[in-house]
């Protein structure tokens, strides 16, 4: 599966157990071996219509339709860092067994399954009081600051603006 920076998107694993029959007899999906890296949580919802936070370290045991709730939340870290870990998890399906040309496997067998997050390298905006400016815009400023008559003269932005990068949900003041 595969996301954008800062993106939350349902990570279902597409499980089928085969027929009907499997899917009203005892069945588990286990996820274990969850890694974050560091760029977000995992989460599904329960039977109960409960949101699950995932825990690294801890195994999970989901039945059919939990799996298709399964949820992974992108922080905004930059994933193409040289340090970056991509997010991913172990899946082993049970069901109640049988399978094809007499062979009896109620067990699919462990898959790894690893995120591919796609960096999103938008500009940081710039917002002053009432004022917007990015890239593609040029900065303007509230008459409040700058005063009538006031042409030629510097005025100091240290305490007005603030930049605001949406990937990670942060500002940053006394930029000036």
């Amino acid at each position: 599966p595969s996301l954008i920076e800062g993106q939350t998107v349902s990570i279902d694993p597409g499980v089928s157990l085969g027929d009907r029959y499997d899917e009203t007899q005892p069945h588990t999906i286990l996820i274990e071996n969850l890694v974050t890296g560091g760029q977000g949580d995992f989460s599904y919802t329960n039977s109960a219509g409960q949101l699950v936070q995932m825990t690294p370290g801890q195994s999970y045991k989901l039945t059919l339709a939990e799996s298709k709730t399964l949820v992974f939340k992108h922080n905004g870290a930059e994933p193409n860092k040289a340090d970056a870990i991509a997010p991913s998890y172990s899946i082993t399906v049970t069901d109640a067994g049988g399978g094809e040309a007499g062979v009896d496997s109620s067990t699919s067998g462990k898959v790894d399954v690893v995120l591919k997050v796609q960096p999103n390298n938008d500009d940081p905006i710039f917002n002053f009081g009432g004022g917007v400016g990015g890239a593609d815009k040029p900065l303007e400023l509230p008459e409040s600051v700058v005063k009538p008559g006031s042409a030629g003269s510097s005025i100091s932005l240290k305490d007005y603006l603030k930049a605001h990068d949406d990937d990670v949900g942060t500002s940053s003041q006394n930029l000036g």
